[in-house]
């Protein structure tokens, strides 16, 4: 995980190429540069409002995440030419990237469940059965599911 502040498109642009570089890829049968890894870009963008006289009245922070999730993997995962320790490796990753993703899958099925919106169809009704307390939400179940919290 990297954090670094920057001011001008030319350094956005650096760092984004350092992520590119750093993004593990491999060859499967279907994919010749299948993603390996999670990669999430943030963008955090702060405005500072300022009266007519230059002092600071506020500031306005918002944020932006761009993700590129690695595909879902069979125990099967294909690797191309690959050798028995590879296949091993490749079979550990393809665990890894699976749990991931059931985290991310969990954490938004319990993010629709706890919607009050009564227009949504799985919003939270208060019934003598069920009460309208939210369910937990595993944010912490991974690292990507409590980045993107």
């Amino acid at each position: 995980l990297v954090e670094v502040e920057v001011k001008t498109v030319d350094a956005v642009m650096a760092q984004v190429g350092k992520g590119v570089e750093a993004r593990r890829v491999a060859e499967t049968r279907l994919n010749h540069h299948s993603s390996r890894s999670h990669s999430v870009l943030t963008f955090t963008v702060k405005r500072t409002m300022v009266d007519a006289a230059g002092s600071k009245m506020s500031d306005m922070i918002s944020r932006l995440h761009l993700v590129d999730l690695a595909g879902s993997e069979s125990s099967d995962n294909g690797a191309v030419g690959a050798s028995k320790a590879e296949k091993d490796a490749r079979s550990k990753e393809a665990c890894n990237i699976n749990k991931s993703l059931l985290t991310l899958s969990a954490v938004v099925k319990k993010l629709a469940a706890n919607t009050t919106d009564p227009k949504e169809p799985t919003a939270l009704v208060a019934t003598s059965k069920t009460p309208t307390t939210p369910a937990h939400v595993p944010y912490r179940d991974s690292k990507l599911t409590h980045l993107l919290q």
